[in-house]
C-alpha cells in the first residue's frame, strides 16, 4: 500500500496502466472493454493500515485467479464506493455475486480469487491491511462480496470519513494519518458487526462496543474456572491482542483483571446473602469460578480489605442487630 501519497493517469499506454492496476490493486487479470476511447486517473492517499483512492476508470473487467493468491500474495480488502448513478460495479467473489451502485459499497479481498466488472465507473477505494481489519472483526470475510448501504447507520459514517480523507489528506502528517486510518478501520469493524447482529450503535466507538460485549460475556460466564482471554475475544469476534487492547484503554484492566472483578464481586454478593448461600467458604469460592480457596482468600482480602469469613461474619451480626 501507499505510504503517502501518487496520481496516476492513463496517457494512451494500455499495458503501462495495467502495470499501474496491478501495483494499486495488487496482481490480477485487467481487460478495458472499451480500449479506444478509454481513459483513467488514479489518486491515492496513505493512512498507516489504510489506503483511500479515489478511481477514475473506463469500463474495465478484472479478473483474479489461483495464479494470483499464491503463497506471499497480498492480505488487503478493498472496498469500493461508487460515487456516480450512472456506474455499476458487479463483483463476484467466494461464491457470492454483488452489485455496487450509488449509496452502496462492496468490499473484496485480495487473497481470494474473484471477477469484478464494471461500467465506466468513478469511485473511492478504500484499502484496508486483512490482519488490522481481522483483528477488530475477525468474520471480516463474511462480507465480501456483499452490499452495504453507505446511508445508513456506521456505513454513513465510514463513508464520510473516507471522504474527508481525501478532502484533507495533503494537510495532515503522517502521525495524524496513520491515527486517522486506525479510526476508520474502527468504523468499518462497527459497520460490519452492525450487519451482522444488529450492535453496536453507530455513534460509539468500537473499542467501547467491544468492551461492552466481553464484559457482557464474562458477567455470564465468571464461574466457569476454564473461562479465559482467548474464549472472550473468540465470543466478541476479535483477536486477544486486540481485546486486551480494548480493556487496556477503556477499562484500564486486562481481561484476566475483569474476570477476577467479576469473580469477586459475585462472591461478595454470595457471602452478603441472607439465605440460599453455601455454608462453607471453600464451596463459594468454587461456585464463583475459583479453583482454591485459600487462593480465593487471598484475592477477597485485597480487594475488599478483609477475608471472606469475618466479611460474612459481620453481614451477620449486622443483621442481629
Amino acid at each position: 500500500m501507499v505510504t503517502d501519497s501518487s496520481i496516476h493517469e492513463f496517457r494512451g499506454n494500455i499495458s503501462d496502466w495495467f502495470r499501474v492496476l496491478n501495483d494499486v490493486y495488487q496482481p490480477q487479470s485487467p481487460t478495458a472493454l472499451e480500449p479506444d476511447s478509454f481513459k483513467g486517473t488514479i489518486k491515492r492517499w496513505g493512512f498507516g493500515d489504510v489506503e483511500v483512492a479515489l478511481y477514475l476508470s473506463g469500463a474495465m473487467h478484472y479478473t483474479r485467479t489461483q495464479q494470483h493468491v499464491g503463497p506471499g500474495c497480498e492480505d488487503n480488502y478493498f472496498v469500493s464506493i461508487p460515487r456516480s448513478s450512472r456506474s455499476t460495479m458487479d463483483l463476484r467473489q467466494a461464491g457470492r455475486t454483488t452489485i455496487g451502485v450509488q449509496g452502496t459499497m462492496i468490499m473484496q479481498h485480495t487473497a481470494q480469487p474473484s471477477e469484478l466488472l464494471h461500467t465506466a465507473v468513478a469511485a473511492y477505494t478504500v484499502g484496508i491491511h486483512g490482519p488490522a481489519l481481522r483483528d477488530r472483526f475477525r468474520n471480516a470475510n463474511r462480507f465480501v462480496a456483499t452490499t452495504l448501504s453507505c446511508v445508513e447507520s456506521a456505513s454513513t459514517l465510514f463513508f464520510a470519513l473516507a471522504k474527508s480523507f481525501i478532502d484533507s489528506a495533503e494537510s495532515l502528517d503522517a502521525g495524524v494519518r496513520s491515527a486517522a486510518g486506525n479510526k476508520l478501520i474502527d468504523l468499518l469493524a462497527i459497520a460490519l458487526d452492525a450487519q451482522w447482529k444488529g450492535v453496536p450503535e453507530c455513534g460509539k466507538v468500537v473499542r467501547e462496543a467491544h468492551f461492552e460485549r466481553a464484559q457482557r460475556y464474562i458477567l455470564r460466564h465468571h464461574c466457569r474456572p476454564t473461562l479465559s482471554g482467548e474464549e472472550v475475544a473468540s465470543a466478541c469476534k476479535i483477536s486477544k491482542r486486540y481485546l486486551q487492547h480494548v480493556f487496556m484503554q477503556v477499562g484500564k484492566c486486562t481481561v484476566q483483571d475483569a474476570i477476577m472483578e467479576a469473580r469477586l464481586v459475585s462472591a461478595k454478593s454470595l457471602l452478603s446473602a441472607r439465605c440460599g448461600a453455601p455454608d462453607a467458604i471453600s464451596t463459594v469460592a468454587y461456585s464463583c469460578g475459583f479453583n482454591d480457596a485459600a487462593h480465593f482468600s487471598k484475592r477477597f482480602r485485597q480487594r475488599f480489605g478483609i477475608s471472606p469469613s469475618e466479611f460474612r461474619n459481620l453481614g451477620a451480626s449486622r443483621n442481629q442487630s
